[in-house]
């Protein structure tokens, strides 16, 4: 009914939810010409960077859903459109001939930009960005100050504390960069896990189990450290697991992230005590609910201070090692240059 009257020229298509078709809608769609209502919004935005194990997007790029696909074979794009948008934005049966293309091209890969009611949004990829970046305001965070250039001569190898350790990433990337380490404290439970990171790194790990039984205590122990890393267990936070349990429950892993917040925050402290600046890097799955996001923004408040990278930007956990190792480069082991910042990473 809505497509009807703006076919009549009686109602404006960014005034009509692509999705369901309401006409009270609460923001426009980052893709196409037209708008979200609020339920759909949120649904968009929730499948909006699931992806399959081949890469491909898993949900329609116009309605978040969809049951029958049309992958893009732009590999550059893999993304995909469901027969049904296309069938009631384009025209009837539209879907038949597509699927008969053979490499197929999507609707944002192709020159021609208009499709029935299926037109492509000018700019449409900064305005992906903002749609996804929208919620999170960076005007109560702290601004990470960062310390002088410790003088070549003075600088010295680094304490490490790595939380949800896995198989020891963190030391095989601190060795990669040339990072001297004095000590590497990892906190892990996954017996297989362990055993891997002790054949490979042999002497270098000192294993202190379970990090809900890491104590102040422990931590005046081992500290000051000059770097805190982990990223939480994931299983009850991707909106990919139907059956999560969300970052509050008691029953699930995601709240094993208020364990990070609490040992990070014991470490900040000894550090300052010690006059000393610590580091640290936090990273989870980016596809996870907003409320869960939100949660770990707030618990989370820092951003970036680089010059050339304003705002909040999703990266790779590799590219966020990278960064934040080049910052402690700077004061630890080579001359560069210290405009670099400290980072939350939703990988």
């Amino acid at each position: 009914m809505s497509l009807k009257k703006v076919q009549e020229k009686c109602l404006d298509l960014e005034k009509v939810c692509l999705v369901c078709g309401k006409s009270d809608i609460s923001c426009l769609h980052p893709l196409f010409v037209g708008g979200l209502c609020n339920n759909c919004q949120v649904g968009y935005w929730e499948s909006l960077h699931v992806m399959d194990d081949d890469g491909y997007y898993m949900y329609c790029c116009v309605c978040g859903g969809g049951t029958k696909l049309l992958l893009c074979d732009n590999q550059n794009c893999c993304r995909c459109f469901c027969t049904f948008c296309l069938d009631v934005l384009i025209k009837e049966n539209v879907s038949c001939q597509h699927l008969s293309i053979s490499p197929w091209l999507c609707f944002l890969c192709i020159e021609k930009s208009r499709h029935g009611f299926l037109i492509r949004r000018d700019g449409w990829f900064e305005s992906l960005n903002s749609f996804v970046y929208k919620d999170f305001s960076t005007k109560d965070a702290e601004i990470m100050e960062l310390p002088a250039v410790v003088p070549l001569n003075e600088r010295r190898p680094i304490r490490v504390l790595s939380l949800f350790d896995g198989i020891c990433t963190g030391l095989l990337a601190l060795k990669k960069l040339n990072i001297m380490v004095e000590c590497y404290y990892a906190s892990e439970i996954d017996l297989e896990a362990i055993c891997v990171a002790q054949v490979q790194h042999s002497h270098q790990v000192v294993h202190i189990g379970d990090i809900r039984k890491i104590y102040d205590k422990q931590l005046l122990e081992w500290g000051p450290f000059d770097l805190v890393i982990g990223g939480s267990p994931c299983n009850d936070l991707s909106i990919v697991n139907p059956a999560r349990k969300g970052i509050w429950s008691s029953d699930g892993s995601g709240v094993l992230f208020f364990e990070f917040v609490r040992v990070l925050r014991s470490c900040q402290l000894i550090a300052s005590c010690n006059n000393q600046f610590l580091y640290w890097i936090f990273e989870n799955v980016v596809s996870m609910d907003r409320a869960s996001k939100a949660t770990i923004t707030h618990f989370l408040q820092v951003i970036k201070t680089h010059q050339r990278l304003k705002g909040r930007h999703t990266l790779t956990y590799e590219q966020v090692i990278k960064i934040q190792f080049v910052l402690m480069l700077s004061r630890y082991h080579q001359h560069t240059d210290r405009d670099i910042f400290g980072v939350t990473c939703l990988e």
